[in-house]
């Protein structure tokens, strides 16, 4: 998907998944559509500034399932990636689509948080002002999703597991 000189992209064993139900929406700063994900496959969130005039570094952060997987620094004219959740100072997680469990227990409705968020991939590109100070790489307690209520899926029977 590109919007305002960025393309992102999600890909899986090397390839970019075809896009589908492309919208950019009214305020022309936010741009959604469907990738086709297949349960028990690794992906990658992928980005690119492919506007080299630009001037301003920027700053990616990567929600999945409503969680925050993960921010960078993107400067003029690079790309970027993201494959999996630091757990550690040495351990990642990788992305990988996972079937949605559901259920009709009444007793866990209401129990996500984020539950309209199942099944999203958000990727988050704000102007950044870069200081001589990098912040400290932390590993993040991502919690699996446990089955979730049938009434409280949004669509697609996806989320994202090996967090």
């Amino acid at each position: 998907m590109q919007l305002l000189g960025f393309n992102v992209f999600i890909s899986c064993q090397g390839k970019a998944l075809p896009e589908y139900g492309i919208e950019v929406q009214e305020h022309e700063k936010t741009i959604e559509g469907y990738v086709p994900s297949e349960a028990g496959k690794n992906f990658e969130v992928r980005w690119q500034d492919i506007q080299p005039s630009r001037r301003d570094c920027h700053s990616v952060s990567t929600y999945i399932d409503g969680r925050l997987m993960g921010c960078t620094t993107l400067r003029k004219g690079d790309s970027g990636l993201r494959w999996g959740v630091r757990t550690s100072l040495d351990e990642r997680r990788l992305f990988q689509f996972a079937p949605l469990l559901t259920t009709d227990d009444d007793s866990i409705l209401g129990g996500h948080a984020d539950s309209e968020k199942l099944g999203t991939i958000e990727v988050v590109i704000s102007r950044a002002a870069i200081s001589g100070h990098q912040g400290h790489v932390r590993g993040r307690n991502v919690q699996e999703i446990g089955p979730v209520h049938e009434k409280s899926k949004k669509a697609g029977s996806h989320c994202v597991t090996g967090l």
